[in-house]
């Protein structure tokens, strides 16, 4: 057996001993508080733990003070708690932090306050244990009424009763850091972390049905404590907090438990989350989550598949509550994401969101998870979905980001509200093909009505695919989009999975409920390079309604490259059982072009919907067309476009056409001129598939109907089996196009039928009758003879410039040559003063003539041998002799 020898052992019993002093030197007492000071007693009475005791008692209240007080790795530090103590306040006043490796709790159920402004570190294996509240705190003093427990300022209690603080006050305050740590606190207490800038790095604070505080406080400020509930009430002077590799801040229980953050700048990191809300199979029916309420001056980043989620666990019952965000900037990107959903039996809490500068949603996680805010009806669920609001000056989701308030279970889905001033922008999709969207549907078996999309802004664009969808594939009513932009909304082009940018809402093809409407109000609308509105139905259900109005312009343009045109599209698929919807546009212009559309339709049983467009001027070009129709048994609907100048240019067309049932109707009221030209058409022709089916009836009411006559421009209500149909057409007047029984080559009207009845065409043109176009002379005449200067000039030297001038003007225009006549057509004005002669003239008594004589209407006038115009009953028309016209000069005698 091996020796040791006496100077081993005593060695060994020194560091021993040299490990317990500097154990027991991590926590001294500063004697502040005379003879009431702190008193550490370390395995009292053969106890494996280290005993705090002493201390100043006032009221409920018990404070000690410490010069330093630090707990190392595996050493278990509990406060003593006398009886009726209720809070334990402690102070550190020397010069370094404190440091928490070990255990710290109370000997019974009194709170628990750590003051030290130097700073506080909880190690990886630090651990509270106790069964009230943890306050942990880096400000300088705590405010009693009348008295301030201070680090900095040590001074000894007095004797006074002190009732609750009512404030935390800082200076220059130190960190807290949470690294790897579990701190919890018993079911429905309160843990509170308040400091300088404060950072949890893979760490657990738990608070089931409780209150975690976190709060960062820089600078001279003070945080006042409410005395009725003890929630802390932040300055504007705040610090940075950090949520890192996993941080989990957890009061999820069967009932209540808040968490509320405030800071300058949040960061919640790598895959960290906050959870509240009803856990699984928890809870009862008056069972309520409490809320999660974030609140800085600064930035929220939100990354990496971290999380905010206040929701109803599967297999449990109760209500889950609120997540009030309310910051400067909040990024939620690389799949992390807010919810507020239920799996359980009970209602979702709502979302709001207010971001004084901007939201970004942007990509996914590697898993291809979205970066998203959520508040959905899950499949499990049964209970009502709550609400997105989003309050900020610009939105922006990108790269497959999600906004998402559906039902997939039982129950009613919220809507997503979006109010940002300036700017709304939705683009793209993740690698995966998934587009960026805002999304309220009634999935499939599902039983409940879907929520709204409503966005209200400045500016919306819409761009690569990206896509704002209501609708409904179970039980219920889908919801509406609505938009309402003080500027522009444009929605434009085909991503890279080959989707249009659209806005959609659906009756699917298991959805047994009502589409929802697309309503728009802007200044200008631009769908353009294959962006589409549609509103449809494949199921049991009619399809919404597509409502517009844009003060200055709708416009409509191209292609995309997945060969979609730019469309607003309502329409009943082959399936359905339900009616189209209709599209109602109101606007100053309107604008079609390369092949962009409006489509109602009906391929099923139901009735396709109308369109009714009024604008000051619409112009459609390049196969651009507006049509309603059947392709199904359905009737098709009508066309209604009020207009001051409607121009079809380049095969452009407005058709109400079907395939075998009834052609729809067409009435355009444009007022002033309606213009065809190459190939472009105006057509209620049926029957386009051989089948039978009536013409339908064209209306036109315009000022001037203008088409170039062999440019095959035309106007057709024809039929096949059935009657042609009925175009009435009132007008100012008809140019380039006339009515043919069949059609030509050349510009056509058209109402036959290959083998039924004729249609009629009806031309309601002006009649003028001739005496409408006849003046009324006055009564009392002219003397002329006053008017005219009937001498040359008499003074010697003046000139024919100095008299005045003599202008001819007219038709025939001036001679070649001064002596050459001038012809009939010409007509003179004589630019000179006139100076009356006298003449002499019979004696007419004026009145005897009248009563003798009836008034007969002029015809006509002559100039009298005398050089006076007389009005004459009949006019003689004779061929003037202009080769015996006399030539009179004036000689001017020098």
């Amino acid at each position: 057996m091996k020796t040791v020898s006496f100077l081993t052992l005593v060695a060994f019993f020194v560091l021993i001993s040299r490990g317990e002093q500097f154990a027991y030197a991590q926590i001294k007492s500063d004697r502040t508080l005379g003879t009431e000071a702190s008193v550490i007693n370390s395995h009292a009475e053969g106890e494996t733990i280290d005993r705090i005791e002493g201390g100043a008692i006032r009221g409920n209240n018990l404070f000690h003070s410490f010069a330093e007080f630090n707990v190392i790795d595996g050493q278990q530090v509990y406060f003593a708690n006398p009886t009726g103590i209720k809070n334990i306040f402690s102070r550190v006043t020397g010069n370094n932090p404190t440091n928490i490796l070990g255990t710290l709790g109370v000997l019974g159920e009194a709170n628990l306050l750590i003051l030290n402004p130097n700073g506080i570190f909880f190690g990886p294996n630090a651990r509270i244990d106790l069964k009230g509240a943890f306050v942990a705190s880096t400000a300088d003093h705590l405010i009693f009424d009348g008295y301030a427990f201070s680090a900095n300022n040590p001074q000894e209690v007095p004797l006074l009763t002190l009732n609750v603080p009512i404030g935390l006050q800082y200076g220059n305050s130190g960190a807290i850091k949470v690294q790897g740590s579990l701190l919890e606190v018993s079911q429905g207490q309160t843990l509170a972390l308040v400091g300088g800038n404060l950072s949890l790095e893979g760490a657990s604070l738990l608070a089931f049905g409780g209150e975690i505080e976190l709060g960062s406080v820089l600078g001279n400020a003070t945080v006042q404590i409410d005395s009725s509930d003890f929630r802390l009430h932040f300055p504007n002077e705040l610090g940075n907090i950090s949520l890192n590799n996993e941080a989990r801040v957890s009061v999820r229980s069967e009932n209540g438990g808040n968490i509320r953050i405030n800071g300058h700048n949040l960061d919640i990191l790598g895959g960290s989350v906050l959870l509240a809300g009803i856990e699984s199979e928890l809870g009862a029916r008056e069972s309520q989550a409490g809320t999660i309420e974030i609140n800085t001056t600064g930035t929220i980043t939100l990354t990496d598949g971290s999380l905010i989620s206040n929701i109803v666990k599967q297999g449990s019952v109760g209500n889950s509550g609120e997540i009030n965000i309310t910051t400067r900037s909040l990024s939620i990107t690389k799949g992390a994401s807010v919810q507020a959903s239920t799996s359980g039996q009970g209602n979702a809490g709502n979302i709001n969101i207010i971001a004084q500068k901007s939201v970004i949603l942007d990509g996914t996680d590697l898993t291809g998870y979205p970066s998203s805010i959520f508040n959905t009806v899950r499949q499990e669920a049964v209970g009502k979905g709550g609400t997105i609001n989003i309050t900020t000056e610009e939105l922006s989701v990108t790269n497959g980001a999600l906004l998402n308030v559906g039902t997939y279970g039982i129950g009613d889905a919220g809507n997503i509200n979006i109010i940002a001033i300036e700017k709304v922008s939705f683009d793209g999709a993740d690698l995966a093909g998934y587009s960026s969207a805002a999304i309220s549907e009634v999935n499939i078996n599902a039983i409940g009505n879907g929520g709204s999309i409503k966005i209200t802004t400045g500016d919306l664009t819409m761009t690569d695919s990206a896509y704002l969808s209501v609708g409904t594939d179970g039980q219920g009513d889908a919801g509406s989009i609505i938009i309402n932009a003080r500027n522009t909304v444009s929605f434009d082009g085909v991503g890279s999975n080959n989707a249009p940018s659209l806005a959609l809402s659906i009756v699917d093809d298991q959805g047994v409920g009502k589409g929802g409407n697309i309503n728009i109000m802007a200044q200008s609308l631009f769908l353009t390079n294959g962006a589409v509105f549609v509103a449809s139905t494949n199921g049991q259900g009619n399809a919404g309604n597509i409502n517009i109005q844009a003060q200055n312009i709708v416009s409509l343009d191209g292609i995309g490259s997945n060969d979609i045109p730019s469309a607003l599209l309502s329409q009943a698929t082959p399936d359905a059982t339900g009616d189209g919807g209709n599209i109602n546009l109101t606007t100053d212009a309107l604008s079609l072009t390369n092949g962009a559309l409006f489509s109602v339709s009906t391929e099923g049983q139901g009735k396709g919907g109308s369109i009714s467009i009024q604008s000051q001027t619409a112009y459609a070009s390049n196969g651009a067309s507006i049509s309603v129709g059947s392709q199904g048994t359905g009737i098709g609907g009508n066309l209604q476009l009020s207009t001051n100048t409607l121009v079809l240019n380049n095969n452009a067309s407005l058709k109400a056409q079907t395939n075998s049932s009834k052609g729809g109707n067409i009435i355009l009221q444009v007022q002033d001129l309606l213009m065809l030209h190459h190939t472009s058409q105006i057509s209620a022709t049926a029957g386009l598939s051989g089948a039978g089916g009536d013409g339908g009836n064209i209306n036109i009411n315009t000022g001037f109907l203008v088409a170039v006559p062999n440019e095959n421009s035309d106007i057709t209500a024809n039929a096949f089996e059935g009657t042609g149909g009925r175009i009435e057409i009132t007008t100012q007047g008809i140019f380039g196009i006339a009515f043919r029984e069949y059609n030509t080559p050349l510009s056509d009207i058209t109402a036959s039928s290959e083998f039924g009845i004729q249609g009629e065409v009806i031309f309601n043109l002006p009649t003028i009758e001739p005496t409408e176009a006849l003046a009324q002379l006055p009564v009392n005449t002219v003397d002329i003879s006053q008017l005219i200067a009937r001498t040359c000039p008499q003074d010697a030297g003046i000139t024919a410039n100095n008299q005045g001038e003599f202008w001819i003007t007219g038709s025939g225009g001036l001679p070649s040559l001064p002596s050459q006549p001038f012809n009939g057509d010409a007509v003179w004005q004589d630019l000179r003063a006139i100076v009356p002669q006298p003449i002499t003239s019979p004696s007419i008594n004026r009145e005897e003539t009248l009563e003798n004589q009836s008034i007969i209407e002029a015809q006509g006038w002559v100039i009298t041998i005398d050089g006076q115009i007389m009005l004459i009953a009949q006019e003689n028309r004779v061929t003037p002799d202009y080769s015996k016209a006399i030539l009179r000069n004036c000689q001017i005698t020098p």
